[in-house]
């Protein structure tokens, strides 16, 4: 098929495949210089999100004043590769600070608009070569960004990755003219200083089309200032359309503004800078009419009752039954907690919660003090256990997990509709006294037909290989066991001896998985299993064709093949734009 005849849809799919790292930017400019076919995809990809120093990308270099940049320490710029505005690629020595708009001429004002009308998210921050004072000379009004970013409806004001740079700081009075029509996500990192007033009271009349907001209100020393807290209350009241909100529970203030609005459905509501334990709310005191999803990070389970309390309704008058609940613990939590927090959601009269999830997510940095008393057992969620309709428990809090082949199994003869089960699979960590085996994880499978994700750590000993339901003659009467929704299972920090075993197993128990974690596929284990399935099939489908000898010979290589390999780091860089 000639190139031009081929439809647009595989232009685009390409493209949307290279996008979002350093080598696919890079990737999107030259397929964008290849031909006109791939032009206009490969820019609306590229330009779609940018950092303020792409703006200055197409404009002539004669508007441009530089001066070199201040060293960055070698730290920076294995983070930081900044866009050279002459058009290049590479650490640039220059840093933007100036530009003279009258001297553009109509027809670079044009070039100018065919790219930036391409933008739908921004991500305004310091580390790409731009200070936040010369973009006024840019868009000195609003009006001029409506103009240039017709498209714009992600706006996202970036902490400086970590590291301080000369003059950082926030210039709210430049980031009011972002503030468009058309946007439907804010994000701000920084927190909100006085000099913020204006720009938050202005968030409802100038993005009333709003369905995201989030504030980071973390790793902050001071709370808001109370004319901040003040204008922030009045704005999120204005905001019919809002959807989704992450942020602070206003201090010592019930988040009344924000629970009248009858389409927010989800909302994260930070309580480590604001107690609420003082403030005695009534019962459906904070309506929430449309809420589906609620996290909340709490300094103590007190925060959750007085909150949970405020939103219940006895009436059971509410358009949706909320169905996610998450409690990031932002102390060390006990057992105890965990088990009041389970006692409580097993009760609640507002919503039943098909998914949970309990996090430690530390303010502090307290990880050595992180499950040095607390287990992780069955008695921690018992109180679940009566809630038959729940589809999804992802715990991770205790580095200690003590749960039998007799626990799984009963979690999942109580939930017979789960889909997604783990435990500590963001931390990996279970300590070394594993007790659930193979027996249990085909019990478990076969209660519940709907699993698809399992994070969990077993152990497979030597000594498996001679019981009898193990033999391969039992194992190719397995298939009626078979488990085909399970798409994922990480086994963390799993004590497999026989690895053979393991693989015929599974490979009969979750024909349609994989093994290890998602971020590091195809994982020699998962390679393992499908080479056990490729040898089932080259004797017919049936296992028990081969001897156990041949079996370790084709698979015990892959336990030679390293594992969890460090994740390489995705730098976001924006390249040199194409020229007209």
């Amino acid at each position: 098929m000639h190139l031009t005849t081929t439809p647009p849809e595989v232009f685009r799919e390409i493209c949307q495949y290279c996008k979002g790292d350093y080598e696919g930017n890079k990737t999107l400019a030259s397929l964008a210089r290849t031909c006109i076919a791939f032009r206009d995809e490969s820019l609306d990809v590229l330009w779609s999100s940018i950092p303020p120093s792409a703006f200055f990308s197409p404009l002539p270099s004669r508007t441009i004043i530089k001066e070199p940049r201040r060293p960055l320490s070698r730290r920076v710029q294995s983070i930081v590769s900044p866009l050279d505005l002459t058009g290049s690629v590479g650490n640039s020595a220059f840093e933007q600070i100036d530009f003279d708009p009258a001297s553009v001429t109509t027809s670079e004002w044009e070039i100018f608009h065919k790219y930036t009308s391409r933008v739908r998210k921004l991500e305004l921050n310091e580390t790409h070569g731009v200070k936040f004072y010369v973009l006024p000379s840019l868009f000195p009004h609003y009006s001029n960004v409506e103009r240039a970013l017709p498209r714009l409806a992600h706006l996202n004001v970036c902490r400086s990755w970590g590291f301080e740079l000369e003059g950082h700081g926030v210039h709210w009075e430049v980031l009011q003219v972002f503030l468009v029509s058309t946007i439907c996500s804010l994000r701000f990192d920084p927190t909100l200083t006085e000099d913020a007033v204006d720009f938050v009271a202005m968030i409802p009349a100038r993005s009333p089309k709003l369905e995201t907001l989030t504030f980071s209100y973390r790793d902050v020393d001071d709370l808001w200032p109370a004319e901040v807290t003040s204008a922030f209350g009045d704005a999120v009241s204005q905001l019919p359309r809002l959807q989704e909100y992450d942020g602070p529970l206003l201090y010592h203030t019930p988040p009344r503004g924000l629970s009248s609005l009858s389409l927010l459905q989800r909302i994260s509501l930070d309580m480590h800078f604001a107690p609420i334990q003082g403030l005695h709310l009534s019962l459906n005191s904070l309506p929430f009419p449309a809420l589906s999803d609620l996290k909340l990070h709490i300094t103590s389970i007190d925060n959750a009752l007085n909150f949970l309390h405020a939103v219940d309704s006895a009436a059971q008058s509410h358009r949706f039954q909320p169905g996610s609940i998450a409690v990031h613990f932002n102390y060390v939590p006990s057992t105890e907690d965990v088990n009041n927090a389970c006692s409580i959601l097993s009760a609640y009269q507002r919503f039943k919660p098909l998914s949970i999830a309990f996090r430690h997510d530390p303010v502090e940095d307290d990880d050595e003090e992180l499950g040095k008393d607390g287990v992780t057992t069955l008695e921690m969620f018992r109180p679940l256990l009566c809630n038959t309709f729940i589809k999804k428990l992802d715990s991770d809090i205790f580095r200690q997990v003590s749960l039998t082949d007799a626990d799984i199994v009963e979690m999942g003869n109580a939930w017979p509709q789960l889909e997604v089960l783990s435990v500590n699979g963001e931390t990996h960590a279970w300590g070394r006294s594993l007790q659930i085996t193979l027996d249990g994880v085909q019990r478990l499978l076969k209660a519940c037909p709907c699993l698809s994700e399992l994070a969990l750590s077993i152990r497979v000993n030597n000594a498996e290989r001679n019981r009898p339901e193990w033999q391969l003659e039992q194992l190719d009467r397995m298939v009626d066991r078979r488990n085909v929704a399970l798409r994922s299972f990480n086994d963390l920090e799993s004590q497999i001896e026989d690895l053979t075993l393991f693989c015929i197993v599974f490979s009969q128990l979750a024909p349609n998985a994989t093994v290890g974690p998602e971020w590091q596929q195809p994982d020699p284990l998962s390679l393992a299993v499908k080479e056990v399935q490729a040898m089932r099939q080259e004797r017919n489908g049936c296992i028990s064709a081969w001897s156990w000898d041949e079996l370790d010979e084709r698979i015990n290589p892959f336990a030679m093949q390293p594992r969890y390999e460090a994740y390489p780091f995705m730098s976001h860089e924006y390249y040199a734009l194409v020229d007209d």
